[in-house]
């Protein structure tokens, strides 16, 4: 999941209990585990799915493109071949969870969590909306920015077979194959101490990876639609790094310890870098008039958070910088590599060994 909750089984309740209740706390446990269990009973193969008299025309044709994009993500990229997306589940909600984001009121560095599982992450994931919004009140009180954002995709990162849920079937052929393969490119490798390494890594396989399936299809018109698509993204993406790096600077050059009047100044400063980061992007969605490509995730609804867990601030700087940032820099690799994507994730995983 681009962005993903701590994920338990029953059986392993108590030593998780044992090794992150120091620092998660047994309701944060308890809502995890719940919603996780509630997902994992909720599995039925594809074969039973697609049998199903209640599977509309149109699910049962994604599902089939499902086992095709898997297959070629497997035989042609070289990501694991194991029960991951081969199982189907619905959720009632467009939502699978929700992720919070922080970062203190002058720093653009976000807050980090660890976990047993997934390792040092800079976000916390919450199955539960209302306990979500629960902890970005009170991190907001502690004068953290807070940044919620829906969570999408599920992964496990191949402790479990993650499930292919009712809500991706809602996306189109590019954003379905991209899930697809980011979330086996985890499972391939990750880099528990680095989320940053790690989801850039998994974004720049995604789109590698979407190209090249796009091609064994021959669906010309969906690549160009997808190098449309990413074109506004990086636009994008390059205005909020922009303002990220305005705002490192901003930050660390204000000599400590911050006066009353300091802050204020900063805070003034900030807001227009914000505000001037608000008003580019809404010309850069305006010079793009196709609607198929305005939306990153389809299935991705903010209305229902509070909107001040909305807004730009520090915080919702953290998601572009983790997922994007380094993607030229692993691109560039797999280009030097003439697109061998064995000797890529030979490479990848060298790096991690020596991290």
């Amino acid at each position: 999941m681009k962005k993903r909750p701590m994920i338990i089984s029953a059986t392993t309740f108590v030593i998780v209990l044992l090794t992150i209740s120091t620092c998660a706390g047994t309701g944060y446990i308890t809502q995890a585990i719940s919603g996780h269990l509630r997902l994992m009973r909720a599995r039925v193969p594809f074969e039973k799915a697609l049998k199903d008299p209640k599977l509309d025309s149109i699910a049962r044709q994604r599902l089939l493109l499902v086992q095709q994009i898997r297959k070629f993500a497997t035989t042609g990229l070289g990501l694991p071949d194991n029960k991951s997306y081969t199982v189907y589940a619905e959720i009632e909600t467009d939502e699978l969870g929700w992720n919070v984001y922080c970062a203190p009121r002058f720093s653009t560095e976000p807050k980090k969590w660890h976990f047993p599982i997934a390792g040092s992450t800079v976000y916390r994931g919450y199955f539960s909306k209302k306990m979500a919004i629960k902890y970005a009140e009170k991190m907001e009180k502690k004068g953290y920015d807070v940044y919620l954002l829906p969570i999408t995709a599920y992964s496990t990162l191949g402790f479990f077979n993650d499930p292919i849920l009712n809500t991706h079937l809602k996306m189109d052929t590019i954003h379905l194959a991209g899930m697809i393969i980011h979330e086996l490119a985890h499972q391939r490798y990750y880099n528990k101490k680095d989320s940053r390494f790690s989801e850039s890594f998994a974004v720049a396989v995604e789109r590698a990876g979407v190209i090249r399936w796009l091609t064994s299809i021959n669906r010309p018109d969906q690549i160009a639609k997808a190098h449309k698509m990413w074109t506004r993204q990086d636009t994008i993406n390059s205005l909020y790094l922009a303002a990220r790096n305005k705002l490192t600077t901003l930050y660390t050059t204000t000599p400590a310890p911050i006066t009353p009047q300091d802050s204020a100044a900063l805070l003034q400063q900030k807001d227009n870098i914000l505000n001037q980061l608000s008003q580019q992007i809404k010309e850069v969605n305006q010079t793009y008039t196709d609607i198929s490509i305005q939306t990153t995730r389809p299935t991705q609804t903010t209305q229902s958070i509070p909107t001040k867990y909305r807004q730009f601030n520090n915080a919702r700087l953290i998601p572009i910088s983790t997922y994007y940032s380094l993607v030229p820099t692993f691109l560039k690799l797999l280009d030097s590599l003439d697109g061998n994507f064995e000797e890529f994730y030979k490479k990848v995983e060298k790096r991690i060994e020596n991290s």
